[in-house]
């Protein structure tokens, strides 16, 4: 809490959403818990590239690739692989530049084994997006998990290079050392 108000915020404690006393009253939920909510939602739309989006009333409705996603993201909780592939392809047909749905098909392929695939899921973002973060914990993961352990260090340290002060990319580096 901060100034009375549940205040959500990124790693580098940039300031990014606050939900007031009256914000939680028009919705009979504690304060906490609308964070929690709107921080999940705000997760996505982050990930978003180049939309601005307001959560003040009369905010914008969300682009129909996330609707995909989220879509996706529920097959994945169900561990309905094939599914959730077709509704993250669905999101990246709407918006090939989507990086999360890219890093969501990643973390499938590696689930099913499929490690060539996953690594073009994390490769596609960088080509893009070198800046984006999840990808480089993806190709450790895949890495770590391929059993390859100099590749996975070395993309944590290209990582570390965008931003020194993530706290997975520092975990997982740890380990490294």
């Amino acid at each position: 809490e901060m100034n009375g108000e549940v205040v959500v915020k990124t790693a580098e404690d940039q300031l990014i959403i606050t939900v007031s006393q009256r914000a939680a009253e028009r919705i009979p939920m504690k304060r906490e818990e609308l964070a929690a909510i709107w921080s999940h939602k705000l997760a996505y739309y982050l990930a978003y590239e180049g939309t601005s989006y307001r959560t003040r009333s009369g905010g914008s409705e969300e682009p129909p690739e996330f609707n995909a996603l989220h879509l996706g993201d529920q097959f994945y909780h169900q561990k309905k692989y094939t599914e959730a592939l077709s509704a993250y392809d669905k999101a990246l047909e709407l918006n090939w530049k989507f990086s999360i749905a890219h890093y969501a098909k990643g973390m499938i392929w590696i689930e099913l084994g499929d490690y060539p695939k996953a690594e073009k899921s994390f490769d596609t973002i960088l080509d893009y997006d070198p800046k984006y973060i999840d990808a480089y914990l993806g190709l450790y993961q895949l890495y770590s998990k391929t059993e390859h352990p100099k590749e996975a260090c070395k993309v944590l340290e290209e990582a570390l290079v965008i931003n020194q002060k993530h706290p997975k990319v520092r975990q997982y580096y740890a380990q490294c050392l």
